[in-house]
């Protein structure tokens, strides 16, 4: 027919994609026998396939699914904080209770009941034909439990709570799931109507959907990377047991670690402000040096290094454990890491006999930092790479704070050091001022 405002596309196409997979339209979009005996429900496509279902089983299901179907078909009466089990609203509703239904479920319960007709259905259905026949109709809204509390992750993705006290299953049909405003904005998931769930049913329902896959991966609890199986279904975890690792599994156990580490995702202690200035000096080389092939230390970089760190070890503590700058020695091989020690080096003796250490930055020039009575003797600049890095002298007081930083110690020497060693003199009057 022709729309006088056409529904949006996107919408459109899931219609037609939901009814093709309950079996009410063909592959060619024509109404199926199935979808015109969904026609004779008052009720939305999904549940009149329930209904439809379990009229084939027989009288005492069907009475069950009207009552789940009067529940749900009226959620939206119930109050956004309170979980509810269908199935337990429905056994209510039967019963004749009115404490957690409403007047219009029961009006709805007793519509749907006057539509059964016996047409001598198989009585000898299986127990849990009830609950396959929901799954069939609502296979996008199962629901998977992580962790031990009540925390759900639909199929969809999202993640969801279910705000029951205990005892929260390990699978549900998120029913009615809702979403509303938090603090600062952020959106909270709840599910308030559902359908406790079986794995062993989602198997029957699905044999050739559900696997047991093994899985490796890091347990933020137990800071180590664990391996387990798991029974999955269209991405959803429906159950997990977790096995022992053979030596064969370290390999995949190491690749684990390092992609976290390379990713970002964890930081490793060893890279200390000694590995960063390391970096840093690579960095420079590759810029100054674009011919010697130093690497950009990229995630693809990182991956190599953290899987030669992560080889063989399997928890956090050992891996920490181990200092990063060897294995960046490693990869860069000794040809370039005896280069960069000559071209841009940690530290430089003085003429006291200590040993000042280099400041390095990608931005700005290097420094040179020691206290002022180290430097006596040096004069003049100081540059590496063939001139064409100035290094900056960063001369300290003796309490380690900066005096004055200049690139020329000579000009410092003939101009400011008489002020500079007036003042300090009188700070530090113990303190031999030559």
């Amino acid at each position: 027919m022709d729309w006088v405002t056409p529904p949006n596309e996107t919408a459109w196409t899931g219609a037609g994609r939901a009814l093709t997979e309950l079996g009410a339209l063909d592959a060619s979009a024509r109404i199926t026998p199935k979808g015109r005996a969904l026609l004779r429900y008052p009720a939305p496509p999904r549940v009149a396939a329930v209904l439809e279902a379990a009229r084939r089983i027989g009288s005492g299901v069907y009475e069950r699914a009207s009552a789940m179907a009067a529940v749900f078909e009226t959620s939206g009466e119930r109050r956004p904080d309170a979980a509810a089990d269908l199935l337990a609203l429905a056994t209510e509703l039967m019963a004749g209770s009115r404490e957690e239904v409403s007047w219009e479920a029961g009006e709805v319960y007793r519509q749907f009941k006057r539509l059964y007709k016996d047409e001598g259905t198989d009585k000898d259905a299986p127990a849990d034909a009830l609950a396959r026949a929901w799954l069939y109709a609502f296979t996008d809204r199962l629901a998977a439990r992580e962790g031990e509390g009540n925390f759900y992750r639909l199929a969809d993705g999202r993640g969801a709570l279910l705000g029951i006290a205990k005892d929260a299953p390990q699978l549900i049909l998120a029913l009615d799931v809702r979403e509303r405003a938090g603090g600062g904005q952020a959106r909270q998931v709840s599910v308030n109507l559902f359908l406790p769930f079986e794995a062993a049913a989602v198997v029957r329902a699905y044999p050739g959907e559900c696997v047991w896959t093994p899985v490796s991966e890091f347990d933020a609890r137990k800071q180590r990377v664990t391996k387990e199986e798991r029974l999955m279904f269209r991405g959803l975890a429906l159950e997990r047991r977790e096995v022992m690792a053979r030596k064969e599994d370290k390999k995949a156990a190491a690749e684990l670690w390092a992609e976290k580490f390379a990713s970002g995702e964890l930081a490793h202690p060893g890279l200390d402000d000694k590995g960063r200035q390391y970096l840093v000096r690579v960095a420079l080389a590759r810029r100054l040096y674009p011919d010697m092939g130093y690497p950009e230390m990229s995630a693809d970089d990182w991956r190599l290094i953290y899987g030669e760190v992560c080889a063989g070890k399997n928890s956090l503590k050992d891996i920490e454990r181990v200092n990063l700058q060897p294995h960046i020695e490693g990869y860069l091989g000794a040809a370039l890491t005896g280069f960069l020690e000559r071209a841009l080096p940690a530290a430089k003796k003085l003429p006291s006999g200590k040993t000042a250490r280099f400041t390095y930055s990608e931005a700005n020039p290097p420094e040179l930092a020691a206290r002022l009575g180290d430097f006596i003797k040096m004069t003049g600049t100081l540059s590496l790479c063939e001139g064409r890095l100035a290094v900056t002298f960063d001369i300290l007081a003796p309490n380690y704070r900066t005096v004055q930083k200049t690139k020329d110690l000579s000009s410092f020497w003939s101009n400011a050091y008489p002020t500079v060693k007036k003042e300090l003199k009188r700070r530090y009057p113990k303190h031999p001022w030559p």
